[in-house]
């Protein structure tokens, strides 16, 4: 089976970063709503559970599936983390190498 990837992802470096995506600012319109987004936790800024409660409190954004695929394996996190709504809690195992620069969200766009 072989990846066929045709939907962008767009990668981005804090939380207030993926809520000017999802809901735009000043300076930009709202991005599409994307298929997925890949939710760190620690997040420079606004951290991921301020992201995730603003996703759902939004009747544009309560539905989009929020993957929080994060290294911390704390349980009160992955509590919290269910709490707030999330799809789906990953936890990156100590193994796996993470990018240089670990913290980070990705919105997956759709067609």
């Amino acid at each position: 089976m072989s990846a066929n990837l045709q939907d962008p992802v767009d990668v981005v470096v804090d939380g207030q970063e993926v809520l000017d995506h999802l809901f735009g600012n000043q300076d930009q319109a709202a991005k599409p709503i994307p298929v997925v987004v890949l939710l760190d936790l620690p997040l420079p800024r606004v951290d991921g559970f301020e992201v995730l409660t603003r996703i759902r409190v939004e009747e544009r954004t309560r539905r989009l599936p929020v993957v929080v695929l994060t290294s911390s394996i704390k349980e009160r996190d992955l509590i919290d983390g269910y709490d707030l709504g999330a799809s789906s809690y990953i936890a990156n195992p100590s193994g796996l190498k993470s990018s240089p620069q670990r913290s980070h969200s990705s919105v997956s766009a759709g067609s």
